[in-house]
């Protein structure tokens, strides 16, 4: 058998088994209420450094595979479950997913062209201010190619994911299905857009983390990284 090799010293800091080292300002405290204690320095000049921010991070919530498609059969409509399979398969945002139309729906590459997104009833460019092109899989090619059997709204400048009369629908009213259909299938709460770090963590599983960065149409890398550690 191959022994094993142990982490560099950095990877186990990362995974927290290593304290990590006290920051400046500790250090620099602990010195000079020493020296007042000891030497009458008047006063801690270490109070008076400014503390560099720190960044907080949130955990996410994200689905298994099975998970989804619990979700999905727990849906009130055919639509809502092509949707949110859409949604946790692509990593589209919702507004990119309501603004999709026919046309970008590309079955013979198994892609779709995410070109506008739709937010406070304006289409606009997605929120990286370019399009991009994103894998379709196999599940999600199916569902679609069902939704498109319909007999209104299926030409190709038609909104794949239309209201009544062909229009855009109503993202409230989505997550308030969402959220339903989540309690439904015994899944407990989160937000729609976790359905994007749904896809962010199965894809980063599978593909390399720039391609996942160009997929999800992040401008900064590190905000794909958060994926790793799922």
């Amino acid at each position: 058998t191959i022994p094993a090799k142990s982490a560099p010293p950095c990877a186990m800091r990362g995974l927290g088994l290593e304290p990590s080292p006290p920051d400046q300002e500790s250090v620099a405290g602990s010195i000079f209420k020493r020296a007042m204690r000891v030497h009458g320095l008047p006063n801690n000049p270490a109070s008076l450094m400014e503390r560099p921010r720190q960044r907080r991070t949130r955990e996410i919530t994200v689905l298994s595979a099975p998970e989804v498609h619990s979700l999905t059969r727990a849906t009130e409509s055919p639509e809502d479950s092509t949707l949110f399979l859409a949604a946790a398969f692509t990593g589209l945002r919702m507004g990119e997913l309501l603004a999709l139309r026919w046309r970008d729906i590309d079955f013979a590459r198994e892609a779709i062209h995410v070109r506008a997104s739709f937010a406070k009833d304006v289409e606009s460019t997605p929120k990286s201010g370019a399009a991009r092109t994103v894998p379709m899989v196999e599940d999600v090619a199916r569902a679609l190619a069902r939704h498109g059997e319909r007999e209104r709204f299926a030409a190709a400048g038609d909104l794949v994911f239309a209201g009544p009369l062909g229009g855009h629908l109503d993202p409230n009213r989505v997550r308030r299905r969402f959220a339903r259909a989540l309690v439904a299938a015994g899944l407990g709460g989160m937000r729609f857009h976790e359905l994007r770090h749904t896809f962010g963590t199965l894809a980063i599983q599978r593909a390399s983390i720039l391609q996942v960065q160009n997929w999800l149409g992040h401008s900064d890398i590190k905000t794909t990284q958060v994926y790793l550690r799922y």
